[in-house]
Order: C-alpha cells, then sequence, then structure tokens
C-alpha cells in the first residue's frame, strides 16, 4: 500500500476477526466440507450419517445419543432405525484437538494454475447438474424404498393387491387436497404488524396450494410464528405437537434475552424433538440443517442473542 504521510509503500497486514455467513458458505470460509458423511462440524468424526442408496444422498439422524442414557426411545428399535442407541452424545472438539488434526497439513498460498473458461464452465456446469439431481425432492416410490432398505416401518411398505398392483398406505404427514386449502386460506388471511415480514398473503396461492416468493426471513416467521396456527387445523395431533415444539425451539433460541438455564432445558427439548421427528418423517428428511438444530441451544449459550450475529438484517440489506 502507499502511506500519503511518509510518502512510501508499505506493507498492510490484515486478519479476519469474524464473518456472519450463512451454512453453506461456512465450508468455503473453515475449509470444513458441509457434505458428505462427516457434514456437521460440531460431531466432526462422530457424525452419524448414512448413506441412502435410492436416495443418493447421505441422511443425519441417531439424535437419540443426546437423551438420557435409560431413556426409552434407547431401546425403541422398531420406531427408529432398527437399533437400540447405546453411544452417548459426541464431546465437543477444542481448539487444542483442531491443532493437532492440523499440524502435518501443507498449505500452498498463491494463485493456482486456472483452466480456460470454457473448462471452467463445463465443470461449473456438470457440478450444478450434479448437485441439483442429488438434492431433489424425492418422489413418494423413493420414500418406501429407503424404509424397505433400512428394515423400518413395515406398516407403510408397499403392499401387494390382488390384482397384483402395488398400494403405498398414507403417512401420518401426508395433507390431503381440501387440508392444503385450508392451510393455504389460514395464511392467506392472516394478518402481521408492519416491517414484520413481507405480506405472507402475496405470497399464497390457493390454485396450486402452494407458496412462494418467500424471503429467508419469512420462512423465519412462518417457523416461529405462523406454522403452530396455520397447522392446528389441518393436520394430525402428533405431527402437530412435534412442529409446534420445534417451532418454540427456535422462538426460545431468537429470543433477545437468553438465560442460560432454560437453553440448557431447551437441548433437552431439541433432542426430545428431533427424536419425535424420526420417528414420523423419512430418513431423507434429515439434511445437515435438520440435525444443526440439535447444536443450536449450545451456540446460543457460547454466542449470545442470536440477533446480533445472524443473516438476516444482511440480507434484507
Amino acid at each position: 500500500m502507499y502511506g500519503v504521510l511518509r510518502k512510501e509503500n508499505f506493507y498492510l497486514r490484515a486478519a479476519l476477526m469474524w464473518t456472519i455467513n450463512d451454512f453453506p458458505a461456512y465450508a468455503n470460509l473453515s475449509g470444513w466440507s458441509t457434505k458428505g458423511r462427516y457434514a456437521c462440524p460440531c460431531c466432526a468424526a462422530q457424525t452419524c450419517s448414512q448413506w441412502l442408496y435410492n436416495g443418493k444422498k447421505f441422511c443425519y439422524m441417531g439424535h437419540r445419543r443426546w437423551l438420557d442414557e435409560n431413556h426409552r426411545y434407547k431401546f425403541q428399535k422398531a420406531l427408529f432405525d432398527d437399533t437400540k442407541e447405546l453411544k452417548k452424545a459426541p464431546e465437543q472438539t477444542i481448539g487444542s484437538e483442531i491443532l493437532f488434526m492440523l499440524k502435518d497439513m501443507d498449505f500452498s498460498y498463491g494463485k493456482l494454475n486456472q483452466p480456460s473458461n470454457r473448462q471452467t464452465n463445463r465443470r461449473s456446469k456438470d457440478e450444478s447438474d450434479d448437485e441439483s439431481d442429488e438434492e431433489d425432492d424425492p418422489n413418494e416410490a423413493d420414500l418406501w424404498k429407503k424404509r424397505i432398505h433400512m428394515g423400518i416401518r413395515r406398516d407403510l411398505h408397499p403392499q401387494v393387491l390382488p390384482n397384483g398392483k402395488y398400494w403405498l398406505p398414507p403417512t401420518i404427514f401426508a395433507m390431503s387436497k381440501e387440508e392444503k386449502e385450508i392451510f393455504c386460506t389460514v395464511l392467506k388471511d392472516i394478518k402481521v404488524p408492519d416491517a414484520y415480514s413481507s405480506n405472507i398473503s402475496q405470497c399464497v396461492s390457493l390454485k396450486d396450494r402452494r407458496l412462494y416468493s418467500l424471503k429467508s426471513h419469512d420462512y423465519h416467521i412462518l417457523m416461529q410464528d405462523l406454522l403452530p396456527v396455520a397447522l392446528r387445523c389441518c393436520m394430525s395431533k402428533k405431527v402437530t405437537s412435534c412442529i409446534i415444539e420445534l417451532s418454540n425451539i427456535m422462538k426460545a433460541i431468537c429470543g433477545k434475552v437468553l438465560n442460560v438455564e432454560e437453553l440448557e432445558k431447551v437441548q433437552d427439548r431439541a433432542a426430545l424433538t428431533l427424536c419425535n421427528l424420526e420417528k414420523i418423517f423419512p430418513p431423507s428428511f434429515f439434511t445437515i440443517m435438520v440435525h444443526l438444530v440439535i447444536h443450536l441451544p449450545r451456540e446460543a449459550i457460547i454466542g449470545g442473542p442470536v440477533f446480533y450475529r445472524w443473516m438476516y438484517p444482511i440480507e434484507r440489506c
């Protein structure tokens, strides 16, 4: 750099102290891959992951590890992944352990030889196509294939009819056409204060029975406040109670005033809620983003109130 005061060049040294970023950017900043078998940076090598052969993706379950060692869920094989859970919750990796893991690594600084623009564009297109194929939501038949492969939920496996065709029993979380219309109507008619969120009613299509054009902050508002209201009249109590509890956990974590003792209780609630979700939803539902809910209470205990360091103000600007 050039210093005007001394009128000479000098070396300017800078340090990156902290960032506010979403989880995919975490991989670019930290070097820890947020995909694959060890996608969770908190569990690290103890991440409980399983490859779904039919869905061509990893699922992250095993949340019974965070329950008390004598909890009845740990011994209920048929309701989970057909195994007993005898492991304990993984311990947090400390800084000295991370340094020990990296002590033999060599780092090369500077620019590498870059491929031509045509090769880069073609590779980017191929990689984006592969990622889109992996991230696409599985159809109904794929959900059953995963359950058959894992040997769980036998009451939901395809059943052979007398005419030789297969019948897929409906899941407890499946919504009928009428229930979807009720759900969308509630969101269509809801009123919120100014600057609380976007105009949710403009993001609801009653004709298609779906939501669209929501911002990330709108999804957060939907999760915290609107889902508990909209789901009560159109879904079974078993499913609704789990989703409402998940909404309450998110609201407790994102409060402007946090109590450490209360957050420790929220940690136990989060583990129990995720276990209840494992009993309802298929393995493909448990992406790494769902698994990270188990770590959010601890992150709030360490970092303090979330609204000082989350992405929403930055994304809205």
